[in-house]
């Protein structure tokens, strides 16, 4: 577990927003503000993506093998959260490893199979990656006030 409590996964605060979205359109709060405020997060996801040349499942991808710390086997731990298909995740997982943000370490005991760890320099994108995202989501509900 990563010892920076100030990172959050804005893609699982996107998703339970979209959940919980359909029953919340019968509250106080008007839906044109709702979607309003979901573009808002999706437009700051996207544009720090852009400004750390990553896309959001890397970024997401990152976030996870931050926060686990060690190796994590991609079928078994990312998938299931991710849901994503197997070759989608592989495709995220090769473009990092070619950035020099994952590294892949053989399976102790299965040689066909590998575990992914993030590099030290995969948690300074991960940090830059949150510090954009803050700035933009200030930038902009400064704006809305």
């Amino acid at each position: 577990m990563s010892s920076d409590k100030s990172l959050t996964l804005p893609f699982a605060q996107q998703r339970q927003r979209q959940a919980s979205s359909i029953s919340d359109l019968h509250s106080t709060r008007p839906a044109v503000e709702q979607i309003e405020a979901y573009r808002q997060l999706s437009r700051a996801i996207r544009d720090a993506g852009d400004r750390v040349d990553l896309g959001q499942l890397q970024i997401e991808v990152l976030y996870l093998l931050h926060e686990r710390g060690g190796p994590v086997k991609p079928s078994r731990e990312l998938l299931p959260i991710l849901a994503v298909r197997m070759s989608t995740l592989s495709e995220a997982t090769r473009a990092l490893y070619r950035k020099g943000l994952i590294s892949y370490i053989p399976h102790r005991t299965d040689k066909r199979r590998k575990e992914i760890q993030i590099s030290t320099r995969g948690r300074q994108r991960v940090r830059q990656f949150f510090r954009y995202f803050e700035l933009l989501m200030q930038h902009q509900t400064s704006r809305l006030a």
